[in-house]
């Protein structure tokens, strides 16, 4: 995950809620995911995050501690006429080196990926049998270097915000970048304290400051830290909340690969008309339904601005569990939680809902079709009320030739006389991937957790 950057982004269409990045809020939520079990609790974005982070610190701090007792410690060289400047260039020689890494290595793969991603699509559009293969060098080659280069200047001199997926997509890869770089400096900063503390102390005529200076400057390195990590440490909670069970972005996502199509269904995830509706994602088993409404939803979190939780995740199966419990609760007249009120549901909160599993194939066909889908929905008021004020994607395992009948159940039950509510043209995903192309994506989403949700 990412944060930081020039500048917070952000869609004007979603609706502004009060800041909700209180500090005390904040490190109460941070608390209750990072205390407790593994085993128990599992682990939360924010833990990971952290985690992460704090290994960054690490590599610059520990990094510039073991170079310097390399190269001043045990390398026999008489520093003490260089001293404390000789543990400046180490402490800046190995964060110039991790900066690099981070701009030539992370920041070129991402664009790598960018591009494979958009050529794909053009290959598809055009109908074309050229074979494409994605080259897995490491060490940037000079076209890599060239755009890494265009995108830093865009991001950081140029400054204008982004107007494309794509463009956003390099962004969120810039601001997780100079996240790490961020904890890559307070790591090599605090252990830069370390190698002035003596002589600065000295100077000051008092020695137990030696002690002092270096605690200081951790810190300080910590204050500037959370202060620069408290919007993206609420995206973090709003992703947790959002219980996505993989994080993917929808530029790197091949499918679907008309551009009138992904251009619709993005506009709808992120809420760019305002209008509440309904997305119809169809397609076989291992056609990358799921994939698809998950990188929409990611979109749709990464361009909320303050970060907030819009959007959840639930199947078909859960969604009808949560109502029923929700019901039996109204019925008793449960008002368990804070007293006065009971908890919000998530889904009736969101602003886009995406039911997967809906439609799944069974053994004996698929679990509910869409004449049964259309009862339930009649029948079942909360239910009905939920999917009626919100953004709703559905992910419905069949054949896309059917998808009429999807979209007509749709607009027979949500039906307000003779209003028709809106109901996208559906996403067909009409044919499998192929596993080897599964198997890169899927190695694309492990990369994603490195350089930008």
């Amino acid at each position: 995950m990412a944060l930081g950057g020039p500048r917070m982004l952000h869609n004007p269409n979603y609706r502004k809620s009060p800041e909700p990045q209180g500090l005390e809020k904040l490190w109460r939520e941070v608390g209750n995911q990072v205390t407790g079990s593994d085993i128990e609790s599992g682990y939360s974005y924010v833990y990971t995050w952290l985690a992460n982070e704090f290994g960054h610190f690490m590599i610059g701090f520990a990094g510039t501690i073991l170079i310097g007792w390399l190269f001043i410690g045990e390398s026999g060289i008489d520093y003490s006429g260089l001293w404390p400047w000789a543990g400046t260039a180490i402490a800046v020689g190995w964060f110039v080196i991790w900066v690099l890494k981070e701009w030539l290595i992370d920041v070129a793969s991402a664009l790598r990926d960018l591009h494979f991603a958009e050529h794909q699509r053009k290959v598809l559009r055009g109908d074309k049998t050229e074979k494409l293969q994605r080259s897995d060098y490491i060490l940037p080659k000079v076209t890599d270097l060239t755009n890494v280069f265009d995108t830093l200047r865009k991001e950081y001199i140029s400054r204008h915000g982004p107007n494309s997926p794509e463009e956003w997509f390099k962004h969120d890869v810039v601001r997780d970048s100079q996240m790490d770089i961020c904890c890559y400096l307070a790591g090599a900063f605090t252990s830069l304290a370390m190698y002035v503390a003596p002589g600065a102390a000295a100077r000051l005529g008092v020695p137990d400051l030696t002690g002092w200076i270096p605690i200081l400057a951790f810190v300080a390195a910590l204050i500037a830290l959370a202060h620069l990590s408290k919007d993206w440490l609420w995206a973090n909670i709003a992703f947790d909340r959002a219980q996505l069970p993989f994080v993917s972005r929808f530029v790197l996502n091949v499918r679907p690969f008309k551009e009138k199509t992904r251009k619709e269904a993005l506009d709808f995830a992120t809420k760019r008309d305002g209008n509440p509706g309904h997305l119809i994602i169809i397609g076989p088993p291992k056609s990358g339904r799921t994939t698809t409404a998950v990188a929409l939803g990611v979109e749709a979190l990464l361009q909320t601005s303050p970060p907030r939780e819009v959007v959840v995740y639930t199947t078909l199966c859960k969604l009808l569990d949560r109502v029923a419990e929700e019901e039996l609760a109204r019925s008793a007249g449960d008002q368990s939680g804070p007293p006065g009120t009971r908890p919000v549901w998530p889904p009736a909160a969101a602003e886009l809902l995406i039911v997967d599993d809906v439609g799944a194939q069974g053994a004996n066909g698929p679990l509910i079709t869409p004449e049964e889908f259309e009862a339930e929905l009649r029948a079942n008021k909360l239910l009905h009320d939920i999917c009626d004020k919100n953004h709703v994607i559905w992910v419905v395992g069949d054949d896309p030739r059917r998808s009429k009948k999807w979209i007509a159940a749709l607009k027979r039950t949500f039906r307000k006389g003779r209003v028709v509510p809106r109901v996208l043209p559906p996403i067909k995903l009409q044919t499998t991937i192929p596993h080897r192309e599964r198997l890169r994506s899927s190695q694309q989403r492990a990369r994603i957790s490195a350089y930008g949700t």
